[in-house]
């Protein structure tokens, strides 16, 4: 980027910010048509005001729940709840095959207007909020301007771009239009259809309303507080104050993944934030004995099984780790009794997905199991796409470059520290130091069960034989280890924090501000390593600028001798919020074929119109043939057997065109001959070719 061309876009955007009404008129000279503006404006008007309730109930529920805590854990609370009840209302139409747009934003509401009436019968305290308790202190408006940061990022290199990762374009937003094409979440067109998916039917809110996609960017964006604040409540409950858990969560999030997921719909980032956020209530739980920390540690344990196959593991640890406290502190019977208890209430956000698979085909983690996992993943030794099982001496020294360059300095000297950390702990936990035991035993279980985890995930090293790709990439590698890098950071600062315990305050401080601007310029370093092609960067200041404004609605709307004034500046933010989703909905839609022409080299989505078609798609990544109205119905298959597959599959759905992409780098692949086998074969005629696109239709 220009710096110097950037310092008056900057300069609008602070003079925008602090001119509402100008900010408006320009948001108003955004061009718009009248058939999207009826198309998409009064979904856009529900949604927000779906969302601003969902947040606004989570509020009242927590407060009542939790009435002495502190603000980051109020907001934690809001987190796990909001996305809880979305996530439950969603499955439980998605489970009777009942998804639809108003059905999508009124179960999760349903769900969260029972919870709360739950709330006011069994807790009395804390029945108004005492807003005088959120003060913006110089942490609290630090992490404003990060996730504000984030939010703009978000906005500007996702929700104002298109779809173009990998991962993305080959199940995450398929899964998101399959759902809402058929109505279930059983839906099978995709080859991906068993995963656990809690992450992408939290996209799915984001869609679920509109006349397409254009949103689901900001699926992340949740996450990611829910990832920041839960690092807080877990460092703050091993003991740590002052800066020190703001360093622990600003170490875990300053990757590339965090910056490269915030733009799109991956499921990575709600691994950790979700196994944070059920360590944060076992060890709340450990600490109180309170019913709501029980449920809320139950909730969250239940959406990362449900997030992904290798989440479950990380499921599996913290479930374990909430055992063992329990064990510790009530003995054998009551830590049973309460893992029951966590289970069962984790089996309503989290389950579906394996029974749905136990029901579909009689294997829970499908296709493991079955004979159709050697068609799910083509590579011949699922073993070496490990880290552990490998074998490769390059294996080591190519991770620790991949860490260099995604991660930074910081997580580089983490891992070359941490055997030496690791047996410091052991000392420590043999000499059992007063206060240090349960602590230490805490993060010596969870460093070695997530490290464990981590080097035995399969397609971290490769996904083509003896090639270490992944590896070589490096993102990958990051991407699939964030849980266990975050752990380090956890294990290595509350070390640091012991360690200096007995130094002076200003050795101390100086000590968490070098590690302040590390973690920052670190972040930011990643942060200008991006390679995207943005809009102006006042838009993305400005509509940030809207998210601190949203966040500060809650205080003027709560006093009650204001509250008409807060009604009437909600209801403003309400129709300026709907105005930008229409003028966001025009631009996804006018540009949606031109932008996957350009992507494909080819002319075939522009040419081939809106109406609606049934596709056959033989490539990994099929989304783009859904179209901007996800108009196109699509059926991609594991894997490509024959031709006469093929024809046999499209007479049988009465689909009308084939489409492939010519893959030739890939040594191993599901789809790797069928361009040149459908060319050979009599009863297909090439329809359209592009540069490595090709179409085939029926004689």
């Amino acid at each position: 980027m220009d710096h110097v061309a950037a310092v008056p876009r900057f300069a609008k955007a602070i003079w925008l910010l602090a001119n509402p009404e100008c900010a408006y008129l320009a948001f108003l000279r955004l061009r718009w048509t009248e058939s999207v503006m009826m198309e998409d404006l009064l979904p856009a008007m529900a949604w927000l005001t779906c969302t601003w309730l969902v947040i606004r109930w989570s509020f009242d529920i927590a407060h009542r729940a939790f009435p002495a805590d502190r603000q980051s854990e109020l907001v934690l609370h809001v987190g796990v709840i909001s996305v809880s009840m979305v996530v439950l209302g969603l499955t439980v139409l998605g489970a009777v095959g009942a998804i639809s747009p108003w059905l999508g934003l009124l179960a999760p509401l349903a769900f969260i207007l029972v919870l709360k009436k739950l709330a006011e019968k069994h807790f009395t305290e804390g029945d108004s909020i005492s807003w005088n308790r959120f003060s913006l202190s110089p942490r609290a408006c630090f992490w404003f301007v990060v996730i504000a940061g984030l939010t703009g990022h978000s906005i500007v290199n996702g929700v104002m771009q298109f779809p173009r990762d990998w991962d993305n374009l080959m199940y995450h937003m398929p899964f998101v239009d399959h759902w809402i094409q058929t109505g279930s979440l059983a839906a099978t067109e995709t080859p991906r259809w068993s995963d656990p998916a809690n992450s992408e039917v939290l996209g799915l809110w984001f869609a679920v309303a509109f006349s397409g996609d254009f949103l689901v960017a900001l699926n992340n964006i949740p996450t990611v507080i829910v990832w920041i604040v839960a690092m807080l409540c877990v460092a703050r409950g091993l003991g740590l104050n002052g800066w020190w858990p703001h360093l622990v969560a600003l170490g875990s999030i300053s990757v590339s993944v965090t910056l490269r997921q915030t733009v799109d719909a991956s499921n990575d980032l709600m691994v950790p934030a979700f196994f944070f956020a059920s360590v944060a209530y076992a060890v709340r739980y450990y600490r109180s004995s309170r019913s709501g920390d029980l449920i809320l540690f139950g909730v969250t344990l239940g959406l990362l099984a449900g997030l992904k196959f290798f989440a479950t593991g990380y499921g599996l640890v913290t479930g374990l780790a909430f055992a063992l406290m329990c064990w510790n502190r009530l003995g054998v019977k009551s830590a049973a009794l309460r893992s029951i208890q966590a289970v069962g209430i984790s089996l309503l956000f989290g389950g579906y997905w394996f029974g749905r698979n136990f029901w579909m085909t009689g294997h829970i983690f499908y296709p493991q199991g079955s004979e159709d996992l050697h068609r799910r993943i083509p590579h011949p030794n699922l073993p070496q796409t490990t880290l552990a099982w490998n074998g490769d001496e390059r294996v080591a020294g190519l991770a620790m470059d991949a860490v260099w360059e995604h991660c930074g300095v910081f997580h580089w000297l983490l891992l070359t520290i941490l055997p030496s950390l690791l047996l410091w702990q052991l000392w420590t936990i043999w000499r059992n130091h007063a206060g240090l035991r349960v602590i230490n035993g805490l993060l010596l279980f969870l460093l070695g069960s997530t490290f464990l985890l981590a080097v035995n995930t399969p397609m971290l090293v490769e996904d083509q034989p003896d090639t270490l790709n992944h590896l070589r990439w490096g993102y990958t590698p990051v991407r699939y280890t964030l849980t266990f890098l975050s752990v380090g950071v956890l294990t290595v600062i509350t070390v640091a924090a012991q360690l200096v315990a007995n130094a002076s305050n200003r050795a101390v401080g100086g000590l968490q501000m070098v590690l302040l601007m590390i973690l920052g310029i670190q972040l930011w370093t990643q942060f200008s390593g991006l390679r995207r092609s943005v809009a102006p960067d006042w838009i993305g200041v400005g509509i940030a600028g809207e998210f601190l404004a949203i966040a500060g609605i809650a205080t003027f709307y709560s006093y009650r001798c204001r509250r008409i004034f807060g009604h009437i500046l909600l209801f403003c933010l309400i129709g300026l919020g709907s105005h930008m989703i229409c003028s966001q909905s025009q631009h996804w839609h006018a540009g949606f074929a031109r932008f996957y022409d350009k992507f494909y080299v080819t002319q075939y989505f522009s040419q081939s119109g809106t109406e609606g078609a049934r596709m056959l798609v033989l490539d990994y990544r099929s989304y783009p043939f859904f179209g901007s109205r996800r108009q196109n119905f699509i059926i991609q298959p594991m894997d490509f057997q024959s031709s006469e597959e093929v024809l046999d599959i499209m007479k049988q759905q009465k689909l009308s065109t084939a489409v492939t992409l010519v893959e030739s780098r890939k040594e191993v692949s599901r789809y790797r001959p069928v361009w040149e086998k459908l060319e050979e074969h009599p009863s297909f005629e090439l329809l359209e070719q592009g540069r490595a696109l090709r179409v085939f239709r029926l004689k």
